[in-house]
């Protein structure tokens, strides 16, 4: 590699300076100083440097080339990944009051792990802070199981995109008979590998949109559960979305801090039966809705298709 003489004496002039040296090398580049691990062009000549002006585990990193094999596997690497992510799922849940079962957070990190994986090369969801990104889409769904119950209901999930709420529910809620609505191919292309991945049983993505599905007779109130997470709540939406609902059937509503507790698109069959707050860190509320029996025969199916 030719390197030009100008540039050699540059790298090492800043690396002598002790400005550079206690802002910029360590704290900004070394990862085992909270850095992002990314090198300037001049790290590429360090190894023309004395060696006696670099740390040993500076000299690892450097000369490994990047975060990840600087003296690891990639084994190694994931699994300490899945250590630290498992961690933070558990510390997240003890804060929101939850007791995970080893086998739920086990499957809970899957399912994130797949969700990164994937959004990296589509956009799936806005994943940010990890932090607040586990107790949106994983933490929010598990608070709002409570609300769920364990008995066997057809459950029904619109706009399922990255598959929160939907896939964190049926986790918890395993008897849970679900369907995803998600119209774009790629996300509901992901939505079937997670399905896969997972292992869930009565698990199904339909690729439509909610108002295409408003034609097949199979889908008129024939679901006892109806999950969404709602942005902008407005009657025609709900007017759709309770002609999936089966009569004394719920609509679960995920919302961020912004608007009121009791949305005033609601009107009949549907009426407001509560709004629960699910994580204060982020002020998320789930609004639940309730579809009003219509006749006592109506009201008898839902009971047996629930506890059958």
């Amino acid at each position: 590699m030719d390197i030009r003489p100008g540039e050699m004496l540059l790298a090492v002039r800043w690396l002598d300076s002790q400005w550079w040296k206690s802002r910029c090398i360590r704290p900004a580049i070394h990862p085992a100083k909270g850095g992002a691990g990314r090198c300037p062009r001049w790290v590429k000549y360090s190894r023309y440097l004395p060696s006696s002006r670099l740390t040993p585990a500076e000299r690892g990193f450097y000369s490994a080339g990047s975060r990840s094999d600087a003296g690891l596997s990639s084994r190694a690497v994931r699994a300490m990944t899945r250590r630290r992510m498992l961690a933070k799922l558990e510390h997240r849940a003890k804060r929101a009051g939850l007791d995970l079962s080893p086998d739920l957070t086990r499957s809970l990190e899957v399912y994130f792990s797949l969700l990164s994986d994937w959004n990296a090369r589509i956009n799936l969801t806005s994943l940010g802070d990890e932090g607040a990104a586990v107790d949106r889409l994983l933490i929010e769904p598990l608070v709002a199981a409570r609300y769920v119950g364990s008995k066997r209901m057809l459950a029904l999930d619109v706009g399922s995109g990255g598959g929160s709420p939907a896939i964190p529910l049926k986790l918890a809620r395993p008897r849970l008979s679900l369907t995803m609505v998600e119209s774009k191919m790629r996300k509901a292309a992901f939505l079937r590998e997670a399905v896969r991945t997972l292992a869930l049983d009565e698990t199904g993505v339909e690729t439509a949109r909610d108002e295409e599905l408003l034609l097949r007779p199979e889908f008129h109130e024939a679901f006892a559960l109806i999950t969404i997470r709602a942005v902008r709540i407005d009657k025609s939406l709900l007017g759709r979305l309770q002609a999936f609902l089966a009569p004394g059937g719920r609509l679960l509503l995920f919302r961020g801090p912004s608007g009121q507790d009791v949305p005033p698109a609601v009107s009949p069959p549907l009426r407001w039966v509560e709004t629960i707050p699910l994580v204060e860190s982020l002020r998320s509320r789930l609004v639940i809705l309730e579809k009003k029996p219509v006749g006592r025969a109506k009201a008898s199916r839902i009971v047996s298709r629930e506890t059958s």
